[in-house]
């Protein structure tokens, strides 16, 4: 996978030094996050592939050994929605994104219906109506603010 286009997470610099700080927060999150599962490797590096601090950060985490033959990499999403991992499969950012917004929509989708969540990707989030339409709205937003600007 190409990295050479990311920021490395030590190395993050946002637009302003609160948006610098809040993206530093949310890859120390993202590797958190990935470091709490024990079935994933060691992360070697971390790269920030898009951020909004506080809102949506996508992260690359190259993991120091490959996990069911993959390539070593996982794509991570954080911020003010819920943080999930994805195979990297060598897709873009854009591709991960949308994946996201996909897995989510199918999380808020079977909320809604009252369908059981067995089928759908876990998240730490009670199924409340409530929650279902909180996570539209950011996804919502992810959709036609974010997914654009990496197209």
């Amino acid at each position: 996978m190409k990295t050479d286009t990311y920021q490395l997470a030590s190395n993050i610099e946002g637009d302003s030094p609160e948006d610098t700080k809040l993206l530093h927060s949310m890859a120390d999150e993202a590797r958190s996050y990935l470091s709490g599962f024990n079935w994933c490797p060691p992360i070697i590096n971390l790269y920030l592939a898009f951020g909004i601090g506080g809102v949506v950060g996508l992260f690359l985490a190259e993991l120091e050994a490959k996990i069911d033959d993959q390539d070593g990499f996982l794509w991570v999403i954080v911020g003010d929605i819920p943080t999930a991992y994805l195979v990297a499969d060598s897709t873009t950012p854009y591709e991960a994104l949308e994946t996201y917004c996909s897995l989510m929509d199918d999380w808020a989708e079977a909320v809604e219906s009252g369908s059981s969540l067995e089928q759908v990707f876990p998240v730490a989030a009670k199924p409340t109506p409530e929650n279902a339409s909180m996570l539209r709205k950011r996804l919502s937003f992810i959709k036609k603010s974010v997914l654009p600007s990496l197209a």
